[in-house]
């Protein structure tokens, strides 16, 4: 049955410094899935106001992985820092053979990161692998993930403010480990956790996605230029007898629209004769 993981949260908050408006301290929970083969949860934030923040999440009991998470946020004299530890035990594998609840969990993951240059930043804790015990020979694993990515942007006196930050709780069973890949032998949603190098492939998509529009909307501006200036041209094509004697604007006119079709012509990407 899919479950979405419930987290409570307890803030402690020490301390009172002065910080602008636009740092308010915002912790926001998106449990985006879990099931028996898979957990995920993203949580958002901001270091904000208060030189220590400790918010902790408790994970609902009943649900197929059990959790408890700390996130410590610091305000130095130069940096921001965040720090996340995250304790996790598989309670229900999918699988009959599956002893549960895992006897070689909870583990604890952790992963810091301060704040050192204004930027993007990315801050994966390493890779954990742990046997889930079978009553066949061979184990299967639970595949745990943990990381921190955000935004690095340089405050009052040059001090570096993590003005955002998404952390990654990221749990899978797995059959089979190949290399750092996870055989789970189910299909998992589209909006599962990505490997954390997609957050780059997402971002390159996005752009070469936006530069494809962009250059889709000068090709049709081009052609519309030419099919303007050749309508602008048209009123200019007034019978001999209507044009005033003596003036100079009729040819000045014609000129221009000239010099306009011509300029259109060299750029634009139609052929021309």
């Amino acid at each position: 049955m899919l479950r979405k993981p419930i987290w409570f949260v307890t803030v402690f908050a020490a301390g009172s410094v002065l910080a602008p408006a636009g740092r308010a301290s915002v912790v926001n929970i998106n449990n985006v899935f879990e099931d028996q083969t898979a957990f995920l949860t993203r949580v958002t934030g901001v270091v904000g106001f208060f030189p220590i923040k400790v918010t902790n999440l408790v994970d609902i009991p009943g649900t197929p992985w059990e959790s408890t998470s700390t996130i410590t946020e610091l305000v130095g004299l130069s940096a921001d820092s965040v720090s996340v530890s995250w304790t996790i035990q598989h309670l229900m594998g999918p699988h009959s053979e599956d002893i549960n609840p895992n006897p070689d969990e909870p583990v604890t993951l952790s992963v810091s990161f301060t704040a050192a240059a204004v930027g993007a930043f990315l801050a994966p804790a390493p890779l954990t692998i742990v046997d889930h015990p079978t009553t066949g020979p061979d184990p299967h694993f639970d595949r745990l993930q943990l990381l921190i990515a955000g935004n690095v942007t340089s405050g009052l006196f040059g001090h570096l403010n993590i003005s955002h930050y998404e952390i990654t709780y990221d749990a899978l069973h797995c059959l089979e480990i190949q290399g750092t890949a996870c055989v789970t032998g189910t299909t998992l949603p589209p909006a599962f956790a990505p490997e954390p190098g997609t957050f780059l492939l997402v971002s390159t998509g996005l752009a070469i996605g936006l530069a494809a529009s962009l250059r889709r909307r000068l090709r049709t501006m081009r052609i519309c230029g030419v099919e303007c200036c050749a309508k602008m041209a048209e009123p200019f094509e007034q019978p001999s007898e209507t044009r005033p004697s003596g003036s100079g604007l009729p040819r000045f006119s014609k000129a221009l629209v000239r010099f306009r079709l011509t300029r259109v012509r060299e750029r634009s990407p139609l052929p021309w004769k």
